[in-house]
């Protein structure tokens, strides 16, 4: 989307949000006649011919587009709430609180002001064929089923979704029996640049939660896990729009000179995203659950253009794809099947809590301030590094002015332990229900309460001691746990001073972590000197997690005194009094991190190890990507998503490698980029005597060979492409 004021004029509808199917959405405005080049209804008619869009010309409804960007940078966008925008204001915020007040101000002016009109958008049903109803018409107003459920992550798998599509079943029945909808009046919430997803529903009622990628918003996968989050917390279908622009240049195929974005267009479909991109987003879409594809300006460059108006007369009324029309087709026609189970249930085991007031979007990554203006806490250093310990460092990294080298390869990268995260924050947790939807829950930032807050600290534990009572994995920074945590000495295991003169001085050759068996984590190349919080005494039932396995250099007081060469950096405690010798996850565990600083933390990769020792022992992760020669496991230069069905799983493997692009030049391809890999089952996860059957879903349910030992499929993803599989048990 650019981000200019004629953005203001598009308003777009969707249809009926049932549960489990997913609306296609073309954006910008595919139905304009660039020179009679587009016209409406040969869009409507070819996208009817051949299966693409169910309202091709967009419907009606409230939205809110880039607010987030329009706030912080309101001198570009004049108009009535101008002036409640950072710009407007006499002076800058002089607190975080006072800029999430101020944001909630403009947004809840925008909201106010937006009218319903007839539009640029267009939608498409993703419900099986043989399930399709009369889609309703493009000009009814936004209706919005029950609300989206939650998956609880429990080992039984395919009983869970089963359970869960026999009651959906129930429910889709019971509501066309009585032949009744819940209607919103709700906007829907669109966010980019900035990651203020969950904002937007917490201050009014939304309708749908929406995130924007592609343009030059890095990090798809993380907009994925913020957005999938918020609706979640808040009970709401979900949408992505995938932008075409890219640094001033938009993907567009009418000839030179007649584009209708003048000199950004680019003739032969060679500016803006590369198609790869496009392929990858709209597919990692679909596998995150997202109930909406807005794909903006697909009325245009979806299509080549018809003959002029001069030239029409007589002739039939219909429009020829284009390469990304091509590739929407295919997209459109493989989700439509059955042969997905109905697409399942993103594998999402993880959460992490962000303190309320974080502001994170440019400026954070940019310039290390929150809210463009404060700052960083150490707290909020430790938030950074966390997600760069998730997500790839240069994921998160603005695109460089227009004159600079661009590399595409930043705006699609993969979490190297899967993308099994969603993101929450803590106003609009109404009850443990909500948290019951994962295994693992990790806090980052600073937790502040101010007086107006809808929960506060004390509620805040309560909903965590229920977490883990009810057998979560909670994983605490002491650098960003507030104080009302660390006190409850029985919650955290020991007594937990966060102050710098009580910190602990080590020399550390390498981690040690699992325990009793003391395993290596990570040896050191070269001994790093780091300080951790002094802990004292442990409690009986507390272990240390992973140690330090050095010299202790240095102390103040008696500190040092009380130390061996193996002192705590994590520690495990269960204080519903459960065994720690095991990490399952039916048994609550409350893990800490002691480093007393992000630096010192990233020096001892302290994240990388905590999340994979818990991952890996609570045997939260189904599947592995091994490179098929070495062996070595390639989640994350290999994307792996993960969804369950009532017959398995459906797995995407995307290769994010092997497409480099400029904005305004082609696309470069270098297919020994290709990768081979061997899916393979964990052994946590494994029922019976091996897998069933393991079909390609792009090549209409292929039957993939299994390997000898029945767990594994060797698999080609080709360079910059995806591969889906369905894995049955």
């Amino acid at each position: 989307m650019m981000l200019v004021p004629s953005f203001r004029l598009v308003r777009w509808l969707c249809g009926l949000l049932a549960l489990g199917d997913l609306f296609w959405a073309i954006d910008g405005p595919p139905c304009y006649s660039v020179e009679g080049r587009y016209p409406q209804e040969a869009v409507e008619k070819t996208s009817r011919e051949k299966g693409l869009f169910d309202a091709p010309c967009g419907r009606k409804t409230k939205f809110v587009g880039e607010w987030g960007y329009e706030f912080h940078h309101g001198e570009q966008f004049p108009g009535p709430c101008q002036n409640l925008t950072e710009f407007g204001h006499a002076s800058p915020s002089s607190s975080r609180w006072e800029s999430l007040s101020r944001l909630q101000t403009f947004f809840e002016c925008v909201s106010d002001r937006l009218e319903v009109e007839e539009a640029g958008r267009s939608f498409l049903s993703l419900r099986e064929e043989k399930q399709r109803k009369v889609i309703v018409s493009p000009h009814e107003p936004l209706v919005v089923s029950v609300e989206v459920e939650s998956f609880l992550q429990t080992k039984e798998w395919a009983h869970a979704v089963r359970r869960q599509e026999n009651q959906k079943e129930k429910e889709a029945q019971k509501r066309e029996g009585k032949g009744q909808v819940v209607q919103s009046d709700g906007s829907v919430s669109l966010i980019g640049h900035y990651f203020y997803t969950h904002y937007g529903c917490l201050w009014r009622d939304c309708a749908v939660v929406a995130t924007e990628v592609g343009e030059n918003i890095n990090s798809v996968n993380v907009h994925l896990a913020f957005a999938r989050g918020a609706a979640r917390q808040f009970g709401k279908p979900w949408a992505v729009d995938f932008s075409p622009w890219y640094m001033g240049k938009v993907l567009d195929f009418t000839e030179e000179g007649k584009s209708m974005w003048g000199e950004a267009g680019s003739p032969s479909g060679v500016g803006g995203h590369s198609l790869s991109l496009f392929k990858r987003a709209y597919w990692a879409t679909f596998m995150a659950g997202a109930e909406l594809l807005i794909a903006e300006a697909g009325g245009v460059n979806w299509f080549l253009p018809g003959p002029s108006e001069e030239e029409t007369e007589g002739k039939e009324d219909f429009l020829e794809l284009s390469s990304l029309g091509e590739i929407g087709r295919e997209f459109a026609s493989t989700t439509r099947k059955s042969v997905l189970g109905g697409r399942g249930i993103p594998f999402v085991p993880v959460a992490v809590l962000l303190e309320q007031q974080h502001g994170m979007g440019l400026g954070w990554w940019k310039e290390g301030k929150s809210f463009d203006l404060f700052n960083l806490t150490e707290a909020e250093r430790s938030v950074s590094l966390l997600f760069e310990s998730i997500w790839p460092p240069d994921s998160f990294l603005r695109e460089p002015p227009p004159s600079e080298e661009h590399d595409e390869r930043k705006f699609m990268q993969g979490s190297r332990f899967g993308e099994i995260f969603d993101i929450l924050t803590p106003q609009g947790l109404k009850s443990n229900d909500i948290l019951k939807a994962y295994r693992v829950l990790v806090l980052a930032g600073d937790f502040e309460f101010p007086p107006e807050s809808s929960l506060d600290s004390q509620e805040l534990l309560q909903l965590l001691r229920e977490f883990v009572s009810d057998g979560g994995v909670l994983i605490v920074d002491a650098l960003s746990a507030p104080s009302w945590l660390l006190e409850v000495e029985e919650f955290i295991g020991a007594s937990v001073q966060r102050d710098p003169e009580t910190c602990v001085k080590l020399s550390a050759s390498r981690l040690k972590g699992g325990r009793e068996e003391a395993k290596t984590i990570r040896e050191m190349e070269v001994p790093q000197d780091v300080e951790v919080f002094d802990v004292g005494s442990l409690k009986t039932q507390t272990r240390p997690l992973i140690s330090v396995e050095g010299t202790v250099i240095g102390g103040e007081g008696s500190a040092s005194s009380r130390l061996s060469v193996e002192h705590p950096v994590v520690l495990l405690n269960s204080p519903s009094d459960h065994p720690t010798d095991s990490l399952s996850p039916l048994r609550g565990s409350v893990v800490t991190l002691l480093s007393c600083s992000t630096e010192d933390s990233r020096k001892l990769s302290l994240w990388e190890s905590v999340l994979q020792m818990v991952l890996e022992e609570a045997q939260l992760l189904p599947f592995d990507v091994l490179d098929s020669e070495s062996g070595a496991s390639v989640v994350g230069s290999v994307q792996m998503m993960v969804n369950v069905h009532p017959e398995g799983f459906g797995v995407a493997l995307v290769n994010n490698e092997g497409v480099t692009k400029d904005p305004g030049a082609a696309a470069v391809e270098d297919l020994g980029k290709a990768r081979e890999v061997l899916l393979r089952m964990k052994e946590g996860a494994r029922r019976g005597r091996g897998i069933k059957a393991a079909l390609a879903v792009r090549e209409d349910g292929k039957t993939l060979q299994l390997a000898d030992d029945k767990w594994s499929i060797q698999v080609e993803v080709p360079a910059g492409d995806v591969v889906i599989l369905q894995i049955d048990l």
